[in-house]
């Protein structure tokens, strides 16, 4: 005799195979771009006073 809860229609099963499908390519997808970034090297000529993006962490009076 089959239990009613095995007989249930609980949901769409394409849903069953597609999430772990993309949060593994997602995953795979987030260590191929991390490990890419550290390999490229460091472009000096691009920053000629050696400070941070974001500016300075010191507002100099001067200016």
């Amino acid at each position: 005799m089959m239990s009613p809860l095995a007989a249930a229609h609980l949901g769409s099963s394409i849903g069953l195979w597609a999430a772990p499908l993309v949060i593994g390519l997602a995953l795979v997808t987030w260590i191929t771009i991390t490990i890419r970034a550290s390999f490229r090297p460091i472009r000096i000529d691009k920053r000629h006073d050696q400070s941070p993006h974001r500016g300075s962490a010191v507002k100099y009076i001067d200016e």
